[in-house]
């Protein structure tokens, strides 16, 4: 959890006014280490990081899925180049169902 830029002023603020970092950090019960790291950032405001791009596009994921319901997770990793894991990782978290047709039996 990310502290408020509120407490985050504070902290700095009363470090510059000549209190030390131990002190502060113990009062506002932060880590001596945090308060180091934010005396030396540029800015105070939280840092934005961006979602990294991914390897496995969901939409041709779910449409290897339509096309080829047989096939296995190893199989698909093949084909997007990543490991199995990361097929069952991507589908799951973009709901996609991996059940295989159930073959009817013969009377």
């Amino acid at each position: 959890m990310a502290y408020s830029l509120d407490l985050r002023q504070r902290v700095i603020e009363r470090v510059n006014q000549g209190h030390s970092v131990e002190e502060t950090a113990e009062l506002f019960q932060v880590s001596a280490a945090t308060i180091y790291r934010w005396r030396q950032r540029p800015s105070l405001e939280r840092t934005v990081i961006p979602q990294r791009r991914r390897k496995l596009d969901p939409e041709a994921l779910r449409q290897h899925v339509r096309d080829e319901p047989e096939a296995r997770l190893k199989n698909r990793a093949k084909v997007f180049g990543v490991h199995p894991s990361a097929i069952g990782h991507a589908l799951k978290r973009h709901s996609i169902p991996i059940k295989k047709p159930v073959p009817l039996p013969s009377t």
